[in-house]
């Protein structure tokens, strides 16, 4: 019998460039996360742009992940594409700071 931790936090890294292509994908990806009874980690530090399907796809991952009640933490660099696309769309934020934060290499 297997045993099933929930809320255990999945390690999703993205990388390159992110559009509306891959909106369908990325979206279907957090949302089996989700429902499993997994918060949700997102290492974006290695995308160099995204566009805005898929920050709509982050808010409406982010938005399922608080009314699941599980964690929904999205990291990027500073000065990347993820905050600068954010910023620009104005939208809140919705990032970990990867040069703040103790993380591992991506």
């Amino acid at each position: 019998m297997e045993n099933h931790i929930p809320n255990t936090e999945p390690s999703m890294r993205l990388e390159g460039e992110l559009n509306l292509r891959g909106a369908a994908d990325l979206r279907a990806r957090l949302l089996k996360a989700l429902t499993a009874g997994a918060s949700i980690v997102i290492d974006a530090r290695q995308v160099t742009a995204i566009d805005a399907g898929i920050v709509q796809v982050f808010i409406s991952a982010r938005e399922s992940a608080v009314r699941l009640g599980r964690n929904f933490t999205l990291i990027a660099d500073a000065g990347g594409a993820v905050q600068k696309t954010l910023s620009q769309l104005g939208v809140a934020p919705m990032t970990t700071d990867a040069s703040a934060a103790e993380l591992p290499a991506p």
